[in-house]
């Protein structure tokens, strides 16, 4: 067998054994310790070139003191002239290698054979091999196939090298995120449990704070209709006071309570059939003393003759919401509209006021919570803001939709209408 024949065999089974699944570092060492110990080069090495850097893979040297042989301040220089040689392989000898070595090194007399690393024409690095004799044609083309083998045998290794980074990474965002998890869901269980803490408290509280004020509002009521005897002026005047803020507080308990049934998810609606006009004439009712302390009327226009399927408490809610704003910013001896009728298949309420009016810029912003109209012109604080909020809530409920049509210093029109075919 011949010298080729015997080094392409023992080239063939190096590949074969050792570098098919390459592992770690030092698979760049050993690729350059196999073709040298065929070769008997005096030094070789494999680098990487982009368009802004050399890097070094690995770099053999019989002689010990020498630690590299390219200046990284080189590489466009390196670069342009593996790009401009058409041969895959080819020789430098003495004087044309200089320019691209490193000062003063002894190898810048020796004769350089660069062989080129690419896949498919594109140029991503080179090896080189350094001897004193010159290179004859035989080695020159075994080193071009041994290192046109090996590009692609450099490939599958840093293909490898990168689905590994890439597994690591995975798996330690797996591991991070399976931490993540237990955590929030610790954070989480103790959210549970301030939030059943929270409904408990509010649900105690708010059965203490109800069932006094229920008995003030009655009680207030009965004064104020005189049942039990007349009383003079003034007696009438503080009663009516007791009267409108047991209802104005009772009002925001019931407010804040029942937005935090909605934020919890736990509001559910209890349908039935009734007729709209009744609801209204009941929340008419409730709130005749804020009605009467500014001397408001009110117009009720009813054309919907029919059964509305829907929560009766929540609409009624959404009536004490919106008339109560309607009086709220209505003038003195104003006027309030309520108009219940259909459309198509809707049902539709209007609460109409010729009060202050709202901008458009506003329209959307004062269904969040925490928004007060008030507040927004006259820099008081009257309620909690929650109203409207609840009021869309309890729309969107019954699968809904509110909106308001108004200007400022024209009054309101607040339109509520609900799918009449649930």
């Amino acid at each position: 067998m011949t010298i080729k024949y015997q080094i392409l065999n023992k080239l063939s089974n190096a590949i074969n054994k050792d570098y098919c699944l390459p592992q770690g570092d030092s698979f760049y060492q050993e690729m350059l310790n196999e073709i040298n110990a065929e070769f008997s080069c005096e030094a070789s090495g494999v680098y990487f070139l982009d368009d802004i850097s050399i890097s070094k893979k690995a770099f053999l040297s019989k002689d010990k003191n020498v630690a590299d042989v390219f200046s990284k301040e080189k590489h466009s220089e390196l670069l342009k002239m593996l790009n401009l040689k058409s041969e895959k392989t080819f020789v430098l000898k003495k004087p044309c290698v200089k320019p691209f070595l490193e000062a003063n090194l002894k190898y810048a007399e020796y004769n350089f054979l660069f062989s080129k690393l690419s896949i498919k024409n594109s140029i991503f690095g080179f090896v080189f091999f350094v001897k004193k004799e010159p290179f004859s044609d035989e080695e020159i083309a075994l080193l071009n196939l041994s290192v046109s083998i090996y590009s692609y045998v450099i490939k599958d290794f840093e293909l490898n090298n990168v689905l590994k980074s890439q597994l690591s990474i995975l798996q330690d965002a797996i591991l991070e995120k399976e931490e993540a998890y237990k955590i929030i869901k610790k954070q989480n269980n103790k959210l549970i449990e301030a939030d059943n803490a929270k409904t408990s408290f509010l649900a105690n509280v708010s059965h203490e704070l109800r069932t006094p004020l229920n008995a003030i509002i009655g009680f207030s009521d009965v004064l104020l209709n005189q049942i039990f005897g007349k009383l003079n002026k003034k007696q009438a005047e503080y009663i009516g006071d007791i009267n409108r803020s047991s209802i104005h507080l009772l009002g925001l308990i019931n407010s804040v309570l029942d937005f935090s049934k909605i934020e919890s998810g736990s509001m559910k609606l209890n349908l039935s059939k009734f007729y709209p006009k009744d609801a209204v004439n009941e929340v008419i009712n409730l709130l005749s003393s804020l009605l009467d302390a500014k001397e408001i009327r009110i117009i009720y226009n009813d054309s919907y003759k029919e059964e509305l399927n829907a929560d009766y408490q929540k609409f009624q809610q959404i009536l004490f919401n919106l008339i109560g704003n309607a009086i709220k910013f209505s003038k003195q001896k104003g006027e309030i509209i309520v108009r219940t009728k259909k459309d198509r298949e809707y049902f539709v309420l209007e609460v109409e006021d010729f009060g202050i009016g709202i901008e458009k810029k506003y329209h959307n912003f004062i269904f969040k919570k925490f928004t007060q109209i008030d507040n927004i012109y006259t820099k008081t604080s009257a309620s909690t803001g929650l109203g409207l909020a609840i009021t869309k809530e309890y729309v969107s409920l019954h699968n809904g939709k509110i909106h308001v049509v108004s200007k400022l210093g024209s009054g309101s029109t607040f339109v509520v209408k609900l799918s009449d075919n649930r």
